[in-house]
């Protein structure tokens, strides 16, 4: 009876750690985390996710996103066990929030 209630935990862990290693789970974290950050970033611009993939070139994932004006907007977002910070990419978005949205205000 003792070895019968570790069962359900280690079968939850089990769970975890194949949708962990299979990616499912880091692709979540890495769309909760970027669309957290543009919202509180990028107010003005609604962004929504719109895709995260994995990008072999960059070992990490890639995060698509699109505007309310119908404008695409991607940046890379790492690190790949844990995607929380983003990078490459994230200039562009920048830039083109000051130069349309900042200078109204």
């Amino acid at each position: 009876m003792k070895n019968k209630k570790w069962l359900i935990p280690l079968a939850i862990v089990c769970v975890i750690a194949l949708l962990w290693g299979v990616g499912i789970i880091p692709k979540q974290i890495a769309r909760i985390a970027g669309t957290s950050y543009a919202k509180k970033h990028f107010p003005e611009m609604h962004m929504e996710c719109v895709r995260v993939e994995w990008a072999d070139v960059y070992g990490d994932y890639l995060i698509t996103f699109k505007d309310s004006n119908g404008n695409t907007y991607g940046c890379v977002i790492g690190p790949a066990v844990f995607p929380v910070s983003l990078g490459q990419g994230l200039f562009a978005i920048e830039e083109y929030y000051a130069e349309n949205y900042e200078q109204a205000q």
